[in-house]
């Protein structure tokens, strides 16, 4: 695992996203661990989690098909024997599937709200959100 720049969290992001969150990625970085996996092209994702006032939130955490396995378990491992919460897209089964398999379940389910234009995420690398307080 490695620690990305800022400007590959943000472009990444972006990819994910579709909008620019370097001011909030900024913020964020400054004050949680994020890790990362690298391949030849670049950031293939990126997870970072950070303490709540009764659990760990992980996330945000968006990769690729490859890579966000390995940063969910990476994550899983590192957060063993404790109370974690991940915010999940109902429509990614595979980051679903591999929480479950963690002994993760289901507890709520956040409906994301836009006013205008609709983001269109590309949900497939979307593995979890920052919470639902941040997007």
């Amino acid at each position: 695992m490695s620690r990305p720049s800022l400007d590959e969290l943000v472009e990444l992001d972006r990819q994910v996203s579709g909008t620019n969150r370097r001011r909030l990625l900024k913020l964020l970085r400054a004050q949680q661990p994020f890790w990362s996996v690298l391949g030849e092209t670049g950031l293939r994702g990126f997870v970072s989690a950070r303490p709540g006032s009764r659990a760990i939130q992980i996330g945000p955490c968006a990769a690729d098909d490859v890579a966000g396995p390995i940063l969910f378990r990476h994550a899983f491992a590192r957060y063993a024997g404790q109370t974690v919460l991940i915010d999940l897209p109902c429509a990614h089964d595979a980051a679903i599937h591999l929480a479950e398999q963690h002994g993760l379940s289901r507890q709520r389910t956040l409906l994301r709200m836009t006013r205008g234009q609709p983001v269109c995420e590309r949900i497939e690398w979307l593995w979890a959100s920052f919470g639902p307080e941040k997007g």
